[in-house]
This record gives C-alpha cells, sequence and structure tokens, in this order.
C-alpha cells in the first residue's frame, strides 16, 4: 500500500452541504482507486493514456475549485500525477516521468 491510503482526502467538511465539485471528486477518487487496482494486472504503458487524461481533468478541476475544495482537488490531482509519473517510469519513458 502506499502512502496515499495514509493520507485522509475526505472531500467534504461535515459542517457544509456538499457541492457539485465535492461529487466530481468523490467520482475521481473512486476512479483512482480503480486505476491503482488495474495496474496490478495491466500494462503501466497501456494505463498511461487514462492517467494522463484523469490527471490533466483533476488538475484543472482543482485550479477552478472553490476555497472549500480546492486543498482536496489538488491533494487529489498530486496522487494522479504522482501516479502516473510511476506508471511512466514503470512502462520506460523517462522522460514522460518527469513531465
Amino acid at each position: 500500500m502506499g502512502t496515499g491510503t495514509l493520507i485522509d482526502l475526505s472531500l467534504s467538511p461535515s459542517d457544509r452541504a456538499p457541492s457539485a465539485d465535492d461529487a466530481l471528486l468523490t467520482s475521481f477518487r473512486t476512479q483512482f482507486d480503480q486505476v491503482r487496482m488495474l495496474a496490478q494486472s495491466t500494462s503501466p504503458a497501456a494505463l498511461l493514456p487514462l492517467l494522463a487524461t484523469r490527471t490533466r481533468t483533476v488538475t484543472g478541476l482543482a485550479a477552478r475549485a472553490t476555497a472549500t475544495t480546492r486543498s482536496a482537488a489538488f491533494l487529489l490531482a498530486s496522487r494522479f500525477a504522482e501516479f502516473t509519473g510511476w506508471m511512466a517510469q514503470e512502462a520506460g519513458d523517462s522522460g514522460a516521468a518527469l513531465q
């Protein structure tokens, strides 16, 4: 298990109503967990296009997030970016890993 499992990625504090951003972040968090499981049985090169797209999407969402969801959004974007880099490295693409 990676350190991501030790980090609390809760996306909506209990003292406010969930927003549309919360729903998107929850969906992307679920996708992140699923792609990590998929990576255990799939070639890293096969996952790179999917991961690159998700990373850009979540990063864009984080950049436009409201103050209440920004921190969680950037945390999730960073996890996607880190995992994408690992998969690129395992696929032998050092340039993509650094990017």
